[in-house]
């Protein structure tokens, strides 16, 4: 299988910048508006091999930017290929990304919240913080337990990418984020 052969070879040649800057741009196409490749992507341990890849080269500028598309397009329209990227920190590099490209850019404080936008962070964070907060029968109550840590990195992450950022704080609301966050008040308490 395609996707199969292309992630392996990643993971044999993690350490070559030039490899991992291909497979990212290559799985990103493949990804692209195609539910299919989607999930074999997923399947295939893509997500996790391309985050992997944005932290071994994290210097990069080309490989991060290559990655975050591909992560883009692998979650778009996707759920479980969302749940995946937030499991492996997915949501928590692509901010350390933005994060280190504002700090070294003099331009508009706020350019790493349009990044994270333009990246479909805000929607991601949404989408995993909903995912928590549904139903409360014994398999959500065992998965909100689980989730407990990972709902503080959410909301931490979902306050970096909206506060001070109307844009943002308004396609979060359109995403649900009250919501979510009332409903994972509620679920605590």
């Amino acid at each position: 299988r395609g996707f199969d052969a292309l992630i392996s070879g990643l993971q044999r040649h993690l350490d070559d910048e030039t490899v991992c800057e291909q497979v990212a741009g290559t799985v990103g196409l493949l990804a692209a508006r195609h539910r299919e490749n989607q999930v074999l992507a997923r399947e295939a341990s893509a997500i996790d091999a391309v985050i992997r890849a944005m932290r071994r080269h994290s210097g990069s500028a080309v490989v991060q930017s290559k990655a975050m598309s591909a992560l883009r397009k692998l979650i778009v329209g996707n759920p479980d290929n969302t749940k995946v990227a937030v499991a492996v920190g997915g949501i928590e590099e692509v901010l350390r990304v933005l994060r280190q490209q504002h700090r070294s850019e003099t331009e508009h404080p706020r350019k790493f919240q349009r990044r994270a936008r333009e990246a479909g962070v805000v929607e991601a964070i949404v989408a995993q913080l909903s995912c928590g907060a549904a139903g409360r029968g014994k398999a959500q109550e065992h998965f909100a337990a689980v989730m407990a840590p990972s709902q503080a990195i959410l909301f931490s992450a979902l306050g970096d990418v909206t506060v001070g950022h109307p844009e943002n704080q308004k396609l979060a609301a359109e995403a649900g984020a009250v919501d979510a966050a009332m409903a994972g008040l509620r679920g605590a308490l």
